[in-house]
C-alpha cells in the first residue's frame, strides 16, 4: 500500500511570478522507499490535495497509482 505526498514547485516560465504547480511524491507504507514522483499534475492546491485523500481513502496498490491520476485528470 502507498502513502501520497502532495509536492509544491514552482511552475517554469517566462514571468518571474510564475505558478505553483503540483505534483504527487507515492512512497511505500512499510519501508518508506519512493515508488514514483509525478510532477506538475495540478496548478490547483485544492484538487491535489483531494486527490490525495481519495487515494489515501482507499488505500491503493501502486500498480493503481497511474490510472488514478490519469483518471483525476480527466474529469
Amino acid at each position: 500500500m502507498v502513502i501520497c505526498e502532495v509536492i509544491e514547485e514552482i511552475g517554469e516560465g517566462e514571468e518571474k511570478n510564475a505558478l505553483p504547480v503540483y505534483g504527487f511524491r507515492f512512497v511505500r507504507k512499510e519501508n518508506g522507499e519512493t515508488i514514483c514522483v509525478m510532477r506538475d499534475v495540478f496548478t490547483e492546491k485544492e484538487k491535489a490535495f483531494a486527490l490525495k485523500e481519495l487515494i489515501e481513502q482507499n488505500d491503493l496498490d501502486e500498480a493503481q497509482i497511474p490510472d488514478v491520476v490519469e483518471d483525476a485528470l480527466a474529469t
